[in-house]
């Protein structure tokens, strides 16, 4: 019994970790999207010729955060 126990216990632990790491990726991500929207917008204001190739980048890395999070969250059995 106490085996048993202490294997829920484990798998209760590995969990945690598992969501605690998917979180920080995706929180740290969206600081990133944020930093990097607020510099295409202050870029743009001064050149408007590159408006469109900044937001291309930033939609670029945008999708690289959401696919990651995505993939984590597939690899752990997470679904939506």
């Amino acid at each position: 019994m106490e085996a048993a126990v202490e294997a829920e216990a484990a798998t209760g632990v590995i969990a945690t970790a598992r969501v605690e790491a998917t979180a920080y990726v995706a929180s740290t991500g969206l600081a990133h999207v944020a930093a990097l929207t607020e510099l295409e917008t202050k870029l743009a204001a001064r050149d408007p010729q590159g408006a469109e190739r900044y937001q291309a980048i930033i939609d670029t890395f945008t999708g690289a955060v959401i696919n990651e999070v995505a993939k984590m969250s597939r690899d752990r059995g997470y679904t939506r």
